[in-house]
Order: C-alpha cells, then sequence, then structure tokens
C-alpha cells in the first residue's frame, strides 16, 4: 500500500498530472513498494523503470505496465470501468 506521510508533498501541474515529493527514504520505499528500480547518475539525473502503477483510493495496486511497449489497454479499461458517469 502507498500513501503519503507527513514528509510528502503533492504538486499539481495540471487537472491532470499530480507529482509527490519527499525525502530520500520516503522515496526509496515508494519506489520499492512500486517495484521500480531507480539510480541517480553522476550528472545528478536518475536512471528508472518505466513503470505505471494504478491504485485505488486505498493506496493499493490495482492494474499495473511494465516497460515502454507494455500494453496500455488494461489500465484505461480500468480507469474507464471505474470512473462514474458525470
Amino acid at each position: 500500500m502507498c500513501s503519503p506521510n507527513s514528509r510528502s508533498v503533492i504538486h499539481v501541474a495540471d487537472d491532470a498530472w499530480y507529482f509527490a515529493a519527499g525525502s530520500e527514504d520516503a522515496v526509496r520505499e515508494t519506489a520499492a513498494v512500486l517495484g521500480i528500480r531507480y539510480r541517480r547518475l553522476p550528472d545528478g539525473s536518475f536512471n528508472h523503470s518505466a513503470v505505471i502503477s494504478l491504485l485505488d483510493k486505498d493506496g493499493m495496486i490495482v492494474e499495473r505496465a511494465d516497460g515502454l511497449a507494455a500494453p496500455l489497454e488494461p489500465l484505461t479499461r480500468r480507469i474507464e470501468n471505474d470512473t462514474p458517469s458525470p
């Protein structure tokens, strides 16, 4: 399960994207829970896994796409099925 803690900051880029920031320990723990591997490169940037994880309201992973070539249909279908109609 993933959940923001008091050390986390959520940044909203627009209505579709949310970015979270936290302490180094919080980022390492969240990456481990989500199965994301990363490493800092000498220039300060990061090399990381290409993973999209869809979490439910309780922070549990309900769908996942691994890699750049992963099909996104299961994710989009889950979002469409779980999103109430307006």
